[in-house]
């Protein structure tokens, strides 16, 4: 059986100012709260920024998939600001500011329709003439991050937020993505970098299934802004009647490196297509073995 595993703040509000000062810029979709732990709490929202140097003009602006809202007459999201909409404004304002976090009640819009799903689903910002403006479609697990669980666990109601660690990247890619307790209407502090690691997605293996003896040959999808230096899997084999655990020092130890390769060599289907393969023997694939693997990779620079 084969498993694989996956400091100062500055406050932007929304404001209202004439069409006339207003000239395009950016806007992302910069942070979801898309699965708060304590289910009847309606503190579901949405962040969007303009990391530009333009104020942006939302008038008639939707969340068109996902959820449902069109920004009112008048809206204008500053230069580097932050705009937030929200499952309910009052729910969402009073929550953040018992948790001591001063959300100013004009960043706050809303109520959205509909309810952004626990598993996953695509969100679409269009502006007034309906041309997409951004989108992105999250995931439950790999390789997005985890939500939904209060963190600490004794602590009902701090359940963490999917959040974009810079508005440069592509935020339609989860590795752009971390999870860090929600900022809604701040910057992304937490998990704000200016480099990640390549981004790993599209994971395979074949055959689902393998026979005992199969060459089992895995695959990932590795890209990165700076190129991928090195890309490799690693992968541990757990005996029948042997059970290594999380907690088995073993674990940490027992795994055998192979590099994986984008030459169209060794069932690689394909040279240079970002698509990176490895094979693991045949003997390791025996009967009521559990066969475990992980891939790790870095950037040039690092």
């Amino acid at each position: 059986m084969i498993r694989n595993w996956q400091t100062t703040v500055l406050t932007m509000i929304l404001a209202l100012a004439p069409l006339a000062s207003i000239r395009a810029g950016e806007v992302v979709i910069n942070e979801l709260h898309t699965n708060p732990d304590v289910e009847t709490e309606l503190v579901e929202f949405i962040e969007l920024h303009n990391p530009g140097s333009g104020d942006v003009d939302l008038s008639g602006w939707r969340l068109s998939e996902g959820v449902f809202f069109t920004f009112p007459e008048g809206t204008v999201l500053p230069a580097g600001g932050y705009a937030v909409v929200g499952q309910n404004q009052d729910q969402l304002t009073s929550k953040w500011m018992l948790l001591r976090i001063d959300l100013p009640t004009l960043l706050v819009l809303g109520p959205y329709g509909g309810k952004l799903s626990n598993e996953g689903e695509k969100i679409v910002l269009a502006d007034a003439d309906g041309v997409v403006v951004d989108e992105v479609t999250y995931r439950l697990g790999f390789p997005w991050p985890i939500v939904g669980d209060p963190i600490p666990a004794d602590q009902p109601g701090r359940g963490h937020s999917l959040q974009l660690v810079n508005p440069l990247f592509d935020n339609d890619l989860g590795g752009s993505w971390r999870h860090a307790s929600p900022t809604p209407g701040f910057p992304n502090m937490e998990v704000q970098t200016d480099n990640v690691a390549p981004h790993l997605r599209q994971v395979t293996h074949s055959p689902r299934e393998p026979r005992s003896g199969e060459v089992v040959t895995i695959t990932v999808k590795a890209t990165d802004p700076d190129g991928v230096q090195m890309i490799g899997l690693a992968y541990q084999v757990v005996a029948p009647g042997d059970y290594i655990g999380l907690d088995d020092p073993r674990y940490e130890d027992a795994w055998m490196t192979v590099d994986m390769r984008d030459d169209g060599l060794d069932g690689d289907a394909e040279a240079g297509d970002d698509v990176f393969t490895a094979q693991l023997p045949a003997p390791v694939q025996a009967h009521r073995n559990l066969v475990r693997y992980r891939i790790f990779a870095m950037d040039s620079v690092g």
